[in-house]
């Protein structure tokens, strides 16, 4: 498998797109995401390059929401507010793992 998030593999890109739309849309807005779900979405957003400060004023949630373009995202709820982070952005952020021949 070429791509690992938190201890799930997957095949391709797509699969974690769609895992990931999965959770965005069981989860109403200003609603928070919990257990494996809020696990996973950590895990697929450390690999956003912009982590390190969007994540900078601590957090202590997910919660999902409109965005200003009306759109559905995630948002991390920090310290002083909500920060939007893209998990379409930390996909195409994530690289595959290396192929080790034995």
């Amino acid at each position: 498998m070429p791509y690992v998030i938190g201890n799930e593999s997957f095949s391709t890109k797509q699969e974690i797109i769609k895992k990931t739309q999965c959770i965005l849309n069981k989860t109403a807005d200003n609603q928070e995401v919990g257990g494996r779900d809020y696990d996973f979405l950590i895990a697929l957003f450390r690999n956003h390059n912009e982590w390190e400060q969007k994540s900078e004023n601590g957090y202590s949630k997910i919660i999902t929401g409109k965005s200003l373009h009306g759109t559905r995202c995630f948002y991390l709820k920090t310290d002083i507010g909500l920060e939007d982070i893209s998990f379409r952005h930390a996909i195409k952020c994530i690289k595959k793992l290396p192929v080790i021949d034995i």
